[in-house]
């Protein structure tokens, strides 16, 4: 059986976020969900009731990296295109 460990005070950042599930994972093992990138409708709003307090960064194309606040983990969700 593994032990679980709890990562008290490091903080995430998820990119092409979909639903946020890395935040979601995250937060149930101590990790602050702090900002997500995403820019379709559905899933933001997925994200935004689960993690209100979560900073929404939108587009990706539009981050400036040195503006937003830092985090331990950066994830990111393959972007959904059937290539």
């Amino acid at each position: 059986m593994m032990e679980e460990t709890h990562h008290i005070g490091l903080k995430i950042g998820s990119l092409f976020d979909g639903i946020g599930v890395f935040p979601l994972v995250g937060s149930r093992y101590g990790i602050i969900p702090t900002w997500v990138s995403e820019i379709e409708k559905a899933p933001v709003s997925i994200t935004k009731r689960h993690f209100s307090h979560m900073l929404h960064l939108e587009d990706i194309t539009k981050i400036d990296g040195g503006e937003i606040p830092p985090v331990h983990v950066i994830t990111f969700g393959s972007p959904c295109q059937n290539l």
